[in-house]
């Protein structure tokens, strides 16, 4: 981001504190919010809606809500100006734990982004709640579950997944703690809770399991490719290790016959020869040329070493 959109977020930000050209008032509880209507209408399509209807929202330019606190419509509205809110500097809620009050605050966040349909917003309220249950999961706990399922209700996969996996992960000592145990038992929430805990543990359970079954497999699959690379590479060096011993036979045993050889048939050229691979190298084949001519002795390939032999052995004694 460079110096020049960074200004532009600033100047958009800024905005929410000032009235300037406001042209929209939303009223909660006592308090009001000057805002913009092309702002907050960008990311709110429920809010673009009223101001284009012609009841009092759209004539009057004024919302009045009163399904969440006035701190919690500043900071949907701290979102659009600026897409961060805070959960500080405003009183805790009455009759919350210290330790879960910005939980809650962000349940109602998501609340409100649900209600307004900002899927953004929710999703950051999302995350910031996982967050802070997973940091502080055993304070205040019965308090957020009441207020999400309250505000929320079992069918909001996002916050209830949440919970239902925090406790799943501190089951055991969840279920020797009597004193949550008998508050949650007082809940309405209360089975609804303990049922969403029950599938946490159930999907834990099977995915541990698969990743065993997997793990095993893994280990099965590797050892037997180690298997079988291990009896590969030692085929590869017993078939190198013939070879080698192959080429020297045969070396050896051209040079006895470069030897036995008086003279080349061709040429009559006496004794000068050197030893070549024949076109079928790949099988270690070798051959003797008359150095002087190029003509190869006849049977040299060593694949026949005994009639080459024979042949020489004749010419030597004067036979066919």
């Amino acid at each position: 981001m460079n110096s020049h959109q960074e200004h532009s977020l600033s100047v958009i930000a800024g905005l929410q504190n000032n009235a300037d050209f406001s042209d929209l008032t939303i009223k909660c509880h006592g308090r009001e919010f000057r805002v913009h209507r092309a702002v907050v209408c960008q990311f709110s399509p429920v809010i673009a809606d009223q101001c284009n209807s012609t009841f009092r929202e759209g004539v009057l330019r004024e919302i009045e809500h009163e399904q969440y606190t006035a701190s919690t419509v500043e900071r949907m509205l701290s979102y659009m100006y600026s897409q961060w809110y805070t959960v500080t500097g405003d009183r805790p809620i009455a009759n919350s734990s210290a330790g879960n009050d910005g939980a809650r605050k962000d349940s109602f966040v998501h609340g409100i982004a649900d209600y307004y349909n900002i899927p953004l917003l929710q999703q950051l309220a999302a995350d910031r709640f996982r967050g802070s249950i997973k940091e502080r999961w055993s304070q205040g706990l019965v308090e957020v579950i009441r207020e999400v399922y309250d505000k929320a209700g079992s069918n909001d996969k996002g916050l209830v997944d949440a919970l239902s996996q925090a406790a799943s992960e501190h089951s055991t000592q969840l279920m020797t703690d009597t004193d949550f145990l008998s508050k949650i038992s007082k809940e309405q929430c209360h089975n609804d809770f303990m049922h969403a805990v029950i599938r946490q543990l159930s999907a834990s359970l099977a995915k541990a399991r698969d990743d065993c079954s997997t793990e095993q497999l893994q280990l099965s699959i590797s050892t037997d490719l180690f298997r079988q690379d291990k009896e590969e590479v030692d085929g590869h060096l017993r078939t190198a290790k013939e070879q080698l011993i192959q080429e020297k036979k045969d070396m050896l045993g051209l040079e006895r016959l470069m030897l036995m050889a008086r003279c080349c048939r061709h040429c009559r050229y006496d004794h000068k020869r050197h030893v070549e691979r024949t076109d079928r190298h790949e099988n270690g084949r070798h051959c003797v040329k008359c150095s002087n001519c190029g003509t190869r002795e006849e049977g040299v390939e060593l694949t026949d070493l005994d009639r080459f032999m024979t042949a020489v052995v004749n010419r030597r004694v004067g036979g066919p």
